[in-house]
């Protein structure tokens, strides 16, 4: 049986990232408003995970804020534990947090992001690859992390920032 062509992003949502190439990912579920790249990483395609100070997403911890420190707290709570690399370790699943080391005002497509704030994670699998949600968009699976980094073509920050921290967790 021949196996199904490969997806890939619609351009305009695929110019967000300069360093992502279809020789580099491709898309594995489609969109959903239903769950962003906190959830998936977390196991959960049923919600939306966000630290939002007034409550109106799913968050398991106490502590709701958008920094780097209760993003790791919160994967802790789910049984990883800090790491100090992205190489794939035979007998765990791994998670990159990226961090926005400039951060970007509000735009009509995204909200502002502060300096130095967390802004998505990624999954990896065990095949080496990583998985990301890509916000309401599509799911997909890429080869590097350094794929979702960068600016756009008008030099506006639209990507994620930097993969800055790792959590690892036996499966």
């Amino acid at each position: 049986m021949a196996s199904s062509p490969k997806r890939y992003l619609p351009q305009s949502r695929e110019d967000n990232f300069p360093f992502l190439t279809k020789d580099l990912y491709e898309v594995t579920d489609d969109e959903s408003d239903e769950y962003n790249c906190i959830a998936f990483g977390a196991g959960d395609e049923t919600r939306w995970w966000w630290p939002d100070p007034g409550g109106d997403y799913y968050w398991p911890i106490q502590k709701r804020e958008e920094t780097i420190e209760a993003f790791i707290e919160m994967f802790e709570s789910l049984g990883y534990q800090k790491c100090w690399r992205s190489r794939q370790k035979q007998g765990f699943e791994k998670i990159a947090l990226y961090c926005d080391p400039i951060g970007c005002v509000a735009t009509p497509w995204h909200a502002e992001v502060l300096p130095n704030s967390p802004t998505h994670a990624a999954k990896q699998f065990r095949n080496g690859f990583w998985r990301s949600k890509l916000g309401s968009w599509e799911q997909i699976e890429h080869k590097t992390l350094e794929c979702l980094n960068g600016t756009d073509r008008t030099g506006q920050r639209t990507s994620y920032g930097e993969p800055t921290k790792f959590l690892k967790r036996q499966i």
